[in-house]
């Protein structure tokens, strides 16, 4: 099974060997990994970390294949199998706002104890937070958010503008250290933490695309390509992935 989608008339270089650490590859323009209709994402690491999609989300041929959430009550979700040593992760997608409206929360991926509250497990939310008027069709903030036993949480703001329409390749790496944020490969933010992570809280539970917990926080975005990996990717590997997909995604 092949992860690397190729288009036609669109010469590809060699995949940056960093993908083959990806422990959770799904791809919405591969048909090995979903096609319209398809209850199931499949995962193309080769680990069997393949999640459910939810209500029917909307195949576009764009960019070579990418999903539609709607916003309204389009996910997917399912539990993995991944280890998280010593507070050591890495987040990738590929995502496009679709719609943006003056609400206080879109997410666009989840990974931990969706159904935990605060204290009750880990958690880590990925999503865009409304802070202030729209300027026409962008927004102006996202924000990481960690949860942890403890009642505790760390939330990070970037400040990035974010316009419907638009590509971007969002990554996100945490260890024991920092969070590192990246958008188009370019770091963003770095951020020392508050607190570190109980490794047992963040292994073997749900990724979740689309929902902040499967009924709260929908988005309306597209997405082609998300990633997860058992490593913190240094900024040289974030920036080749960036540059072999990006004439994929018009950038």
């Amino acid at each position: 099974m092949s992860q690397f989608l190729h288009i036609p008339g669109i010469a590809v270089p060699a995949a940056p060997a960093v993908l083959s650490d990806a422990v959770v590859w799904l791809d919405a323009g591969n048909t090995s990994s979903w096609n319209s209709g398809d209850a199931t994402f499949v995962d193309l690491s080769g680990n069997s970390n393949d999640i459910t999609v939810y209500n029917s989300p909307t195949y576009n041929s764009g960019q070579g294949g990418n999903m539609i959430f709607n916003g309204t009550n389009n996910y997917c979700d399912g539990n993995i199998s991944f280890t998280m040593t010593s507070g050591v992760i890495t987040m990738e997608m590929w995502f496009k706002p679709i719609s943006l409206s003056e609400s206080t929360w879109w997410n666009f991926m989840n990974y931990g104890n969706k159904n935990g509250s605060v204290g009750a497990g880990g958690r880590l939310f990925y999503g865009l937070r409304y802070l202030g008027s729209l300027d026409g069709a962008t927004t102006q903030t996202y924000r990481d958010t960690f949860y942890q036993v403890g009642n505790t949480e760390e939330k990070f703001t970037p400040n990035l503008t974010i316009t419907t329409g638009t590509w971007n390749h969002w990554v996100s790496t945490r260890d024991n250290t920092d969070i590192k944020n990246y958008i188009n490969g370019t770091l963003v933010r770095t951020t020392t933490h508050q607190f570190n992570p109980t490794d047992s809280y963040w292994s073997n539970v749900d990724l979740t695309l689309g929902s902040k917990d499967t009924v709260t926080a929908y988005w309306n975005f597209a997405s082609t390509i998300t990633r997860m990996y058992e490593k913190k990717l240094t900024a040289t590997e974030v920036t080749d992935i960036f540059n072999w997909e990006k004439t994929r995604h018009g950038l």
